[in-house]
């Protein structure tokens, strides 16, 4: 049971996402963020977000670079003699984006060329650019690519 809780409130980042949180700003210096217990970073000059309720204020940071899987976060309150107060762990997992999905799928007719129009090459020797059209079979390997356009080339 307290697996499946765990899970439900997880949170999955893959883009750039923000940390967000509230505080009534009472007897407050600044705020800091702690990521999986390591030593914790002041957050300089959060964001205030809108809100339409007097208090508390509602504030927000960028997250800091976060390794893929998963990090503990805990943001501090902390006062000018360095009295700290951290919130409840926000238990985030960090995922790669998913590639976009691929549009305009369709069928098209078989074809059993590759054009190459207007292959720009060096002749003599200064750079007179000299413009080719090549009909290349699809299934060519690069290095045969490369071969047939150098003998086009030498035979003009």
């Amino acid at each position: 049971m307290f697996l499946f809780l765990f899970l439900l409130f997880q949170t999955t980042i893959i883009g750039d996402e923000r940390i967000a949180w509230s505080h009534d700003g009472v007897n407050l210096d600044h705020f800091e963020l702690g990521v999986n217990e390591q030593p914790r970073i002041v957050v300089m000059n959060p964001d205030r977000l809108p809100n339409t309720a007097p208090i508390p204020d509602d504030y927000a940071t960028k997250l800091p670079l976060l390794t893929l899987g998963q990090h503990r976060l805990v943001v501090f309150a902390c006062n000018s003699v360095g009295n700290c107060v951290g919130s409840d762990v926000l238990v985030v997992n960090v995922q790669v984006a998913p590639p976009a999905k691929p549009t305009n799928v369709r069928i098209i007719p078989l074809q059993s060329s590759l054009f190459i129009d207007k292959v720009k090459v060096a002749s003599g020797p200064f750079y007179n650019p000299i413009n080719y059209t090549l009909i290349i079979p699809r299934q060519t390997p690069p290095r045969e690519v490369q071969k047939l356009i150098t003998v086009a080339v030498e035979a003009q």
